[in-house]
């Protein structure tokens, strides 16, 4: 795996584990929960398109 994979890794964790305690904080429908998902949404798809081999290098 290279870096930038690596790194992706990792902000998907963080950010996950982010997610999940804005959950337990503010509960599962909070506004800043929605957001800390469609920000995993984001790095989750941009992980997928780079294991795919469809990203832009």
């Amino acid at each position: 795996m290279d870096f930038h994979m690596d790194n992706l890794i990792s902000q998907i964790e963080e950010k996950r584990h982010s997610m999940i305690n804005l959950a337990h904080q503010h509960g599962y429908t909070s506004s800043y929960v929605v957001q800390c998902s469609q920000e995993l949404d984001a790095l989750l798809n941009e992980y997928r398109l780079l294991r795919d081999g469809t990203g832009l290098h």
